[in-house]
């Protein structure tokens, strides 16, 4: 998970600081915390679940999808996070065509 979304990460803490600096402060919990590094988040469940659904397609969608086939189920809206040192795991509003 940190290689696959260090890069993504990276590229929205980028953004995020042109928006902090144009609105004269931090806009969210991420940008108070200091941006830490991506892989500084797996222990803190309340800012992985920021990011991770702010950069669910990047992650899920990758992980779970071949970019061809009809998309049978997803995710919607990340609700809850926690992890350890070995997984992560997601909690939230997920649709089906089933």
């Amino acid at each position: 998970m940190i290689e696959i979304l260090t890069p993504a990460y990276e590229a929205w803490v980028e953004e995020s600081k042109r928006d902090d600096a144009i609105c004269g402060g931090p806009q969210d919990a991420l940008a108070i915390a200091g941006y830490p590094p991506f892989p500084c988040l797996v222990g803190n469940p309340d800012l992985l679940q920021l990011v991770l659904g702010y950069l669910q397609t990047d992650f899920l969608e990758r992980l779970t999808w071949d970019g061809a086939t009809e998309i049978e189920y997803w995710l919607d809206e990340v609700t809850g996070c926690d992890s350890d040192k070995q997984r992560v795991v997601l909690t939230g509003v997920c649709y089906s065509k089933k």
